[in-house]
């Protein structure tokens, strides 16, 4: 059973990579560059990078924390075990883009001393349980 999902939709990597991806078909399509066979590859990989990233989703349930980008093949899975500690956090503009400036902090346990991941929350406060 799913205690949190949150998903948000990366509006700008999709209108960054799309329109591109579509004028360089476009050209490779109808132009007269000798490039067109490079013009069409790059379109696609650019397409392709689209559907990996598109969008973020967070779920939480009893046994796991799992993050995944897109379509899902690019996704990480931490045992509720791993995390030893989590906490609201406030992102600044200059971080990135995000649909909020509200996020949580975890704190893995792990090899490497300081290891910690941000997640953008629309509700942090419901996410980490208070």
């Amino acid at each position: 059973m799913t205690q949190y999902e949150h998903t948000q939709i990366g509006h700008v990597i999709i209108w960054s990579l799309f329109v591109p991806a579509v004028l360089f078909a476009i050209n490779a399509t109808f132009g007269s560059s000798p490039h067109r066979e490079s013009l069409l590859v790059v379109s696609v990989v650019l397409l392709i990078t689209l559907a990996l990233f598109y969008k973020l989703t967070i779920t939480i349930n009893e046994e796991a924390l799992c993050a995944s980008f897109g379509i899902g093949m690019i996704r990480k899975r931490v045992s509720v075990a791993e995390i030893a500690a989590c906490g609201p956090i406030r992102i600044r503009w200059w971080y990135g883009w995000g649909n909020s400036s509200d996020a949580v902090r975890l704190a893995l346990q792990c090899f490497r001393i300081g290891r910690r991941s941000d997640h953008v929350a629309q509700r942090p406060k419901i996410c980490i349980g208070h």
